[in-house]
């Protein structure tokens, strides 16, 4: 059920992202209509996953799935559709990054001072790779050639992303089970 409502309801979205951004379609009257339906649809959704599956982490993980990328409904360029789900997807990822970190490292007894140091590191780590990262989007922006083909990194930054996030999140691995998984159980306990 959670799968296939995800798939259904992202499909949706690209199909409004389509014909509201390419082909200009859909005008703010059938936007209103189609917000509605949508709205209804993730709440009568949700009112049969509760009282068939009950309430759980895994109705919100559904419902955070089915609405990233709602924004098409509502923003004024494609692109920012993308980047409220990106946001919403890498906000996800650095909560349970951070958690199974600190967890791993409460598990090693490390003392606070050292904990502390790596968090700022970990965060200067993001504000630097976000830095470089817009730096080399916006060149794409730029007329000359070359720097135009800059944005050839941070896409190729996300690909990378895309493959570590297969091969971390792939329980199948006694690894992956043991420095990752058994930290992610104890949000669920």
């Amino acid at each position: 059920f959670q799968a296939n409502l995800i798939y259904v309801t992202n499909f949706l979205l690209f199909l409004v992202a389509f014909f509201r951004f390419y082909i200009p379609m859909i005008n703010y009257e059938i936007l209103l209509i189609i917000n509605c339906f949508f709205l209804l649809l993730i709440f009568f959704s949700s009112i049969y996953y509760i009282k068939k599956f009950s309430f759980s982490e895994n109705y919100l993980m559904m419902i955070t799935g089915c609405i990233i990328f709602y924004p098409a409904c509502f923003v004024e360029s494609p692109i920012h559709v993308i980047l409220m789900g990106v946001t919403m997807h890498y906000t996800q990822y650095l909560y349970l990054t951070n958690f199974v970190y600190k967890s791993r490292i409460q598990s090693f007894n490390q003392n606070d001072q050292n904990n502390k140091k790596s968090i700022y590191s970990f965060f200067l780590i993001i504000i630097i790779y976000s830095i470089i990262m817009t730096f080399f989007s916006s060149m794409g922006k730029v007329n000359q050639s070359f720097l135009k083909e800059l944005i050839f990194i941070p896409i190729l930054g996300q690909m990378l992303h895309f493959y570590l996030d297969s091969q971390i999140w792939k329980f199948s691995e006694n690894h992956n089970r043991e420095n990752t998984l058994k930290y992610l159980k104890k949000i669920i306990n």
